[in-house]
């Protein structure tokens, strides 16, 4: 049988919750970011929370994660074990950004022995340096905002002093929430029986993918199915200079 290699995929997600109906939304840092409507690409609602999927005492699905997570998926996750005959695997992603999070979720859902191979940080450019921290340091500029409209807040019958920020504290925040989501994103998937690999994922074969770091031996896994999942680059033409 060919392998089967996906370079895109489109995935129904589970619709944002609203801080009325959820108080635990409402009472989230993200409760900010819809004050001033941004949203994250792709974020499934379990990994918006900043509690872990999976209890430090048992190691199972905690009932706070479970609300966030289909039956579906809990149901598929506690037969997650069996890939077809003949392969290591029904599904190996390359790439553990959001993109590959999702197909890694939706493909226990189908019941599908899954790995997914990331050779940086789980959570890709969205998490780790752009969706997340861009959104974390929009929402503190949307409250300065607030603060220095002297008119909005004398209306209001408000009197505040000088406002202010340090700088530093600010960064760290981005930086804190980036790590949040990103071990919330690595907690999902272990706790539906994900297996997360370690490496820099080639497809060298008919169904078959190496993976492997820098200065260590490769290691070899066979999967019915093979997504791609790896983000892009930005394209520079010739003669333009990237100033940062």
């Amino acid at each position: 049988m060919p392998a089967s290699v996906s370079l895109s995929l489109s995935l129904p997600l589970s619709p944002a919750a609203s801080p009325r109906s959820d108080p635990s939304v409402a009472a989230s840092p993200f409760g900010a970011f819809r004050r001033f409507g941004l949203r994250f690409c792709g974020l499934r609602r379990e990994v918006l929370s900043l509690r872990s999927l999976t209890s430090e005492a048992t190691g199972r699905i905690s009932p706070y994660a479970a609300r966030g997570i289909s039956k579906k998926v809990l149901a598929a996750a506690k037969s997650n074990g069996s890939p077809t005959k003949g392969f290591d695997y029904d599904l190996v992603i390359i790439g553990a950004g959001v993109g590959g999070h999702g197909a890694a979720l939706h493909a226990v859902e189908k019941g599908l022995k899954t790995a997914i191979i990331e050779g940086d940080i789980v959570g890709g450019t969205c998490v780790n340096r752009g969706c997340v921290p861009s959104k974390a340091l929009l929402a503190v500029s949307g409250r300065m905002r607030e603060l220095q409209d002297e008119h909005h807040l004398k209306a209001l019958g408000l009197q505040v002093a000088s406002a202010g920020y340090d700088r530093q504290s600010v960064a760290d925040h981005a930086n804190n929430l980036a790590s949040k989501i990103r071990s919330n994103l690595t907690n999902s998937m272990k706790a539906l029986g994900v297996d997360i690999l370690t490496g820099v994922g080639t497809v060298v074969g008919s169904q078959r993918v190496k993976y492997g770091k820098v200065g260590f031996p490769d290691t070899e896994v066979t999967a019915r199915n093979i997504i791609i999942a790896t983000g892009s680059v930005p394209f520079v033409p010739n003669g333009i200079e990237v100033d940062g």
